[in-house]
């Protein structure tokens, strides 16, 4: 039997969630205008066969910020992706949602 669990995520910059699924983290660090997002999953119940993100940014100093994100198959476990986006300089914040789903088990 093929067993598929669906799991959506969300959590804060340099935040760390864990749940009965696995791990998620998300880490933010910029430099003078171009900011470094951080995004990882670790699935606690077996491969990922999908997983799709979604990172919204503020620039709260220009007041600016814009979303991005992507979706792979099967991507490793654990699985981590850095993205290199221009936020002009200032204070930055973001969120990560993560949508995974996980396969596990046969018969």
């Amino acid at each position: 039997m093929h067993v598929v669990k669906t799991s959506k995520w969300d959590v804060s910059p340099d935040g760390t969630v864990t749940g009965d699924c696995g791990t998620i983290e998300f880490y933010i660090d910029d430099d003078g205008g171009t900011a470094e997002f951080v995004e990882y999953v670790d699935s606690s119940k077996g491969i990922i066969e999908s997983l799709s993100y979604v990172v919204s940014w503020h620039n709260w100093a220009t007041g600016s910020g814009s979303q991005f994100g992507s979706s792979f198959l099967f991507p490793s476990n654990p699985w981590e992706n850095i993205d290199y986006k221009y936020t002009k300089a200032g204070f930055v914040t973001g969120s990560l949602t993560a949508t995974d789903v996980v396969g596990f088990g046969t018969s």
